[in-house]
């Protein structure tokens, strides 16, 4: 489940990853997840890049549901 937490300067986007994958396919398919959250912010909706920050943390901070 994504998440946002807003910082004073702007937005943080984290995106965790899929649990049967290798860590690393995870990092980098959660890092590719927020990165393209970020995009669509910055492209669609117009937000200043300098207030947002793509951070995929693949399996380094798993979300138990």
């Amino acid at each position: 489940m994504a998440k946002r937490i807003f910082k004073s300067k702007g937005i943080l986007y984290t995106k965790e990853a899929h649990d049967k994958m290798s860590k690393e396919y995870n990092y980098r398919l959660s890092q590719r997840r927020a990165q393209t959250v970020v995009d669509y912010l910055i492209n669609e909706q117009g937000i200043d890049p300098e207030r947002l920050k793509a951070v995929g943390y693949g399996e380094d901070k798993l979300k138990i549901t």
